[in-house]
């Protein structure tokens, strides 16, 4: 029972609707984010929980540094149907990478 909610939710995070989220995400903090000006070129999906009171959240890290943190709220909008964007937190070190002038 656990485990097929755990595999429900996993299809949920990596799926391409939710995908769309965290770029819009990254790029509401990186402009230039996976293109080559930008500083952000890549995420990977960390870990994810559900919230008791519903919605999931999903930790991401950037360029493969696990300092470079952000985690994405996502919701069910029930009239629509569609997982929506509830907000996040991005860690210091990755807002002072995205405003540094320096490459990685």
């Amino acid at each position: 029972e656990v485990l097929e909610k755990r595999d429900f939710i996993e299809k949920i995070v990596k799926s391409e609707e939710v995908e769309q989220i965290y770029l819009k995400v990254l790029t509401s903090i990186d402009p230039d984010a996976f293109t080559e000006k930008g500083k952000i070129q890549k995420y990977t999906i960390d870990s994810f929980e559900k919230k008791p009171t519903g919605g999931i959240i999903v930790y991401l890290y950037v360029n493969d540094n696990k300092d470079y943190k952000t985690s994405v709220y996502l919701y069910k909008d029930y009239n629509t149907g569609k997982i929506e964007y509830g907000g996040g937190s991005w860690s210091p070190e990755l807002v002072e990478f995205v405003k540094s002038k320096k490459a990685e």
